[in-house]
């Protein structure tokens, strides 16, 4: 999530609710739900607004993957995982429940940021280790340490190469145990390599990482009623979180919504029954999106100044940016193109797995 709605949500949904308030359900539970409470449909539905036609998506972002998930192979990133090739010295293979026993649950709960992967003796194509239907027998494995976990205290480079030493050590221990000499451990680059590749990583991390949102102030509150109604008339789908959001209907790449809606009354969500019950009135509406995990960071900045407008035109208010100031849309939107160029000079497309891994 991002770092405004994690603090936000510290005061909010991450708290315990009663049981009595507390939902687990699926999109169509959720519909279901409001369809009871009668707020399913929207007064007045305004088109052009969310428009998909109106983003310029790269092309890997509106094609999906050629090939049945057989016939994919899954294997390392060497951008962002420090790896360790294990193979036989003579014939051999991994057994999945040898490497279940091995890496046990235990290990698996107290060990962040490591995958295991396995080229299958069977077809030769590299899978995860774990799945649960994947092959039984693997002829090489691939230990792939992230390297953007770890070391989150701030101490620098030498923490972060002391917790991949322990990583590592931890690893190679358990499968000399089992295997002894008939395997061959070895990193496919030096640790000093993977570090620097680290330390650069986490850097660009610090640097781009960041947000846009803008809030919709009340001069005092907002209807419940009417804030819902108007937020739906735009055609934002009320679900994950109790949140608005504008879905993301490709969810191969970019983050699941191109913008969401929250607010910053208590809650901080969009209760459907207290809404009913018109005992939730927002004093404000959030809206803003991660502009890094997003796949048209300025399209959807433009639809998102649009509903935001379109709210402030049907309940009244005033628009001001995160720091509570009059929004100046211009200047924002001149940092989001910054960011963005600055992003992919460094090689980054936003939206992309490679953006999706860095920020999260």
């Amino acid at each position: 999530m991002l770092d405004f709605l994690r603090k936000l949500f510290s005061n909010g949904p991450a708290q315990p609710r009663k049981k009595a308030n507390f939902f687990i359900s699926s999109a169509s539970e959720s519909r279901e739900r409001i369809r009871r409470l009668g707020l399913d449909k929207a007064s007045d539905p305004v088109a052009g607004i969310l428009d998909m036609s109106s983003l310029k998506l790269p092309d890997w972002a509106s094609t999906a993957p050629v090939g049945t998930s057989e016939e994919r192979e899954y294997k390392p990133d060497p951008e962002f995982e420090w790896v360790l090739v294990v193979t036989w010295e003579g014939k051999g293979f991994f057994s999945r429940d040898e490497l279940y026993k091995m890496f046990d649950k235990e290990w698996r709960m107290s060990v962040t940021g490591v995958d295991l992967y396995g080229m299958s003796a069977t077809n030769n194509r590299w899978t995860y280790c774990m799945a649960g239907e994947g092959p039984e027998r693997f002829g090489q494995l691939q230990i792939a340490i992230n390297l953007l976990r770890g070391d989150k205290s701030g101490e620098g480079e030498a923490a972060l190469q002391q917790w991949l030493e322990q990583y590592a050590a931890g690893i190679v221990g358990r499968l000399t145990r089992i295997y002894g000499g008939r395997v061959r451990i070895a990193p496919m680059e030096p640790l000093e390599a993977a570090l620097q590749r680290a330390v650069r990583l986490r850097a660009l991390i610090k640097e781009l990482n960041k947000d846009v949102l803008f809030v919709l102030k009340s001069e005092s509150f907002f209807i419940g009623m009417m804030a819902w109604d108007a937020l739906q008339c735009i055609g934002l789908q009320w679900g994950d979180g109790d949140l608005f959001h504008w879905n993301n209907p490709n969810r191969e790449m970019g983050d699941d919504n191109f913008f969401s809606v929250w607010t910053t009354t208590s809650p901080g969500y969009f209760f459907p029954e207290a809404i009913r019950a018109g005992k939730h009135n927002p004093e404000d509406l959030v809206f803003g999106f991660w502009i890094g995990r997003n796949t048209d960071p300025l399209g959807v900045f433009d639809a998102m100044i649009k509903a935001a407008e379109f709210c402030r035109q049907r309940l009244g208010g005033q628009l001001l940016d995160a720091k509570g100031n009059p929004l100046n849309a211009m200047k924002e939107r001149a940092a989001v193109a910054t960011l963005v160029d600055t992003m992919r000079q460094a090689g980054i497309e936003p939206g992309s797995g490679q953006a999706l891994l860095m920020f999260q």
